[in-house]
């Protein structure tokens, strides 16, 4: 999937997936289901890219009050993106990606 925004491509090809971001225990007849993963490009930017149904956050507006299932890509910042992966990836996920951003509690 590729998406140009602010004049940057963001391109799900050419980026490194990170993880699996998706909502957890929903199942994909669910309004609510999605398929969503983190993604860093070669310049170090993040962003989510995925899929899901009118619930989702992928969900379009389709007419008035009219939803369907959608797709996209959402850039990210480095907090957003911290932010995400600690709610959906495990520790060794995350220190992965960022080896000296967290310290010992």
């Amino acid at each position: 999937m590729r998406k140009v925004v602010n004049r940057l491509l963001y391109d799900t090809t050419q980026a490194k997936e990170l993880g699996d971001v998706s909502a957890r225990g929903v199942a994909k007849g669910d309004p609510a289901w999605e398929e969503t993963k983190l993604y860093r490009t070669p310049k170090g930017r993040f962003f989510i890219a995925g899929k899901g149904n009118a619930h989702s956050r992928w969900g379009t507006l389709a007419g008035p009050n009219v939803w369907a299932a959608g797709e996209g890509i959402f850039p990210l910042t480095v907090d957003e993106a911290k932010h995400i992966a600690e709610q959906s990836l495990t520790a060794e996920q995350i220190l992965k990606i960022w080896p000296d951003s967290f310290e010992a509690a």
